[in-house]
């Protein structure tokens, strides 16, 4: 048998979660470990502005049903909770799942320049607090 997905969360991330996770980033666009598969961050940004990290996922590809079994185990692990909003890139597998998974959330996409021009931490939760606060009024 061999595993072909992996999740993980520590235990503080719920604590995070419980607090911070409405909303949530997810990005697969890591592919800098040594089998080359997507490293998959779910994070979010707490309330003094700085970058936590919910739970994470090693996925084997990028299809549907991948991103519906990542989806429900971060959502089992959390507790059932939903986010209110989740920033991704732009993926139809990926937003074909969070459609079917959490179909209450507002699904937000990322450009790619601002993908490319918030890599530093800071420029990650400054950029993400900004779509959330967008995201969340209603």
């Amino acid at each position: 048998m061999k595993v072909r997905n992996l999740f993980w969360r520590e235990g503080s991330s719920l604590k995070y979660y419980v607090e911070y996770g409405d909303c949530v980033s997810f990005d697969t666009t890591y592919m800098t470990n040594k089998y080359n598969l997507p490293f998959a961050p779910f994070c979010g940004v707490t309330g003094h502005g700085h970058t936590c990290m919910f739970g994470c996922a090693f996925m084997s590809d990028e299809k549907i049903e991948t991103f519906v079994w990542i989806f429900e185990t971060f959502l089992e692990s959390m507790g059932g909770k939903h986010p209110r909003s989740i920033i991704t890139y732009q993926d139809k597998a990926m937003r074909a799942a969070i459609k079917q998974v959490m179909p209450d959330a507002r699904h937000r996409i990322v450009s790619s320049t601002l993908n490319t021009s918030a890599t530093t931490r800071t420029g990650i939760a400054s950029q993400q607090k900004k779509v959330c606060k967008k995201s969340l009024k209603m």
